[in-house]
Order: structure tokens, then C-alpha cells, then sequence
């Protein structure tokens, strides 16, 4: 129960550094002006400027963000209900299953929206299917395969507390 309890810490630590992270590059943004500009990198690219392209890229990796720290939150939900010794219950196995969806949603928020904003700002016709999307697929994947198995835990745990 000590590394549930650890991995419950570390999804906090996580929550707090990330928001932290991601307000202190807005205030920097937004305070610094155009001195700290060139200090931001979205995708790999440094900003240069304040143009549609990059605005629209960190929208979508705000978007994106977002949903990360929700199914950060998620899972340390789940593993306070492991700490309490409760694997078996539907929050459990809602936590995962909307853990996956929230991967997959991001994904295809990410890949949609980059898409549209390359087209639509920088008028190029690339699509990239990166190592990461699959690594994300395989990531859902698990997450809904983890709630069907505990779905069907929870139905073999009821049918054993009715035997004699």
C-alpha cells in the first residue's frame, strides 16, 4: 500500500507542478511582452511572433493540457479508492474508462486541430502520424481493457459473496 500511496503523492506533485508550469509561461507570455516571445517553443518551433499559427497552436496544446491534468486527476482519484483497499467499485472502473477516453479524445484534438490550423494559417497539405499517437492508442487501450477487467471483477467478487 506504500507505492499506492506514493503513486497518490506523486499524480499531486504532478497536478501542482503543471499548473504551475503552464501559469508561469502565460504570466511570462503576457507580462514579459515581446522579450520573453522568443523563449516560448510550441511543437519544436520558437515564437517569433505573434501570429494565427502559433495562437492556434497554443490553443490546441492548452486544450490538450487541460485534459492531461484531468486524467491526471482522474487516476489519483482511482488510487486514493486503492489506498482504501475499494478495487472493485464502479468509480474505479469509470476512473479508467474515462482516463482512456480523455486520452483519446486528446489526440484527436490534437491531430484534428493541428491539422486545420496548418491548413487553414500556413496553407500546407502535410499529415504526420507520429510514434506518440500510437504509444497514446496503446495507452487507451489498456486503460479500457483495466475497466472491463475490474467490471469483471467486481462480478465474480459479487458472485462469491453470495456463495456459501
Amino acid at each position: 500500500m506504500k507505492n499506492i500511496k506514493r503513486l497518490n503523492i506523486l499524480l499531486r506533485v504532478m497536478m501542482i507542478l503543471g499548473i504551475g508550469a503552464y501559469l508561469l509561461m502565460l504570466i511570462m507570455a503576457t507580462v514579459g511582452g515581446y522579450s520573453a516571445i522568443d523563449k516560448i517553443v510550441i511543437d519544436g518551433e520558437t515564437l517569433k511572433e505573434w501570429n494565427p499559427i502559433f495562437i492556434s497552436k497554443l490553443i490546441i496544446n492548452t486544450i490538450c493540457f487541460i485534459l492531461c491534468l484531468i486524467g491526471i486527476n482522474t487516476l489519483r482519484i482511482a488510487t486514493e479508492d486503492f489506498y482504501r483497499r475499494q478495487l472493485f467499485n464502479d468509480v474505479v472502473s469509470k476512473a479508467f474508462k474515462r482516463i482512456g477516453q480523455l486520452i483519446i479524445i486528446g489526440t484527436l484534438i490534437y491531430i484534428i486541430l493541428n491539422w486545420f490550423a496548418e491548413f487553414f494559417f500556413s496553407f500546407t497539405r502535410t499529415t504526420t502520424i507520429n510514434a506518440s499517437y500510437l504509444i497514446n492508442a496503446s495507452a487507451a487501450l489498456f486503460f479500457f481493457t483495466l475497466s472491463t477487467m475490474i467490471e469483471k471483477a467486481k462480478g465474480i467478487q459479487n458472485e462469491n459473496d453470495l456463495t456459501i
